[in-house]
């Protein structure tokens, strides 16, 4: 299994979820490193899918190796405009910027 993150339909997942927390972090933080953000991409299955494709496997009784994960990946920019959209400011700094930004939280 990849990246598991929350339910599909309610978004649902555990406090410690990586994704969530990364979401927090930058949140928190205010500002990404400008840069790759606009192709870092991130590859998260929901875990509702993961669920379904394992109980599909066990059922078929179907043995070997299987990757899963979701076909469509999305990108740091992605993860951005919708944090913007829950109103959320988040700055794109040069890297020298974002480091004394996280050098002076911690």
């Amino acid at each position: 299994l990849g990246l598991i993150t929350g339910d599909s339909a309610s978004g649902a997942c555990s406090n410690h979820d990586f994704l969530r927390t990364f979401m927090q972090g930058i949140t928190s933080l205010g500002c990404i490193p400008a840069g790759a953000h606009q192709h870092l991409m991130v590859d998260a299955t929901p875990v509702d899918y993961a669920a379904d494709m394992m109980a599909t496997c066990i059922a078929a009784q179907k043995s070997g190796t299987y990757h899963v994960a979701n076909r469509r990946g999305f990108s740091l920019a992605q993860i951005i405009a919708a944090l913007t959209r829950a109103g959320h400011d988040i700055d794109i700094l040069d890297a020298a910027a974002w480091q004394g930004t996280l050098d002076a939280r911690s």
